[in-house]
């Protein structure tokens, strides 16, 4: 039986990744705005004079749109697959970014929707995990993932960067 895992990630996948992680760069900026909102009213409680400020309503916006994007990509790399990982890396390494992956992806859901939770449900809890320890967790996890790209690129010298970025094409 022939293997069918594909040697480079789609099209699709590139842009659904740079996309999403242009949007999660977004987040963290328009993030920042959020600090003023914890002096506003509770739910039933009375909003400042015009609504909430731009800045959090294009957080709002941009997580939605993450959320979405997010299930795209799963159903896209359901569809699609992805490579294996090169054989240069070693077997350990290979668990790790597994896993990363996998706790990526449950970020990519789960700072969406605790985000939604806290702004429109008005729970202190969700606000809390959603800026506090998911938050810090997705931005150790982009580190991690960022390093282990340079540790591919210029010390295993496979090709993990060009699966995602402009190497081979595929549909």
């Amino acid at each position: 039986m022939p293997d069918t895992t594909p040697s480079s990630f789609s099209n699709a996948q590139r842009i659904l990744h740079w996309a999403i992680a242009i949007l999660i760069g977004t987040q963290f900026l328009t993030g920042q705005f959020f600090d003023p909102l914890h002096a506003i009213e509770p739910a039933g409680g009375a909003l400042p004079e015009g609504g909430p400020p731009l800045p959090i309503l294009v957080h709002v916006g941009v997580g939605v749109s993450i959320l979405v994007l997010a299930v795209t990509r799963l159903l896209v790399r359901i569809v699609k697959g992805a490579p294996a990982s090169p054989p240069e890396e070693p077997h350990i390494f290979r668990l790790a970014a597994a896993g990363g992956h996998i706790a990526l992806y449950a970020l990519m859901f789960l700072m969406p929707i605790t985000g939604l939770i806290a702004f429109f449900g008005h729970a202190q809890v969700a606000g809390w995990l959603h800026g506090g320890p998911l938050k810090l967790l997705l931005l150790a996890l982009i580190a991690v993932h960022f390093c282990a790209v340079l540790v591919h690129q210029f010390i295993w010298k496979t090709n993990v960067l060009a699966r995602m970025t402009w190497g081979s094409r595929v549909g």
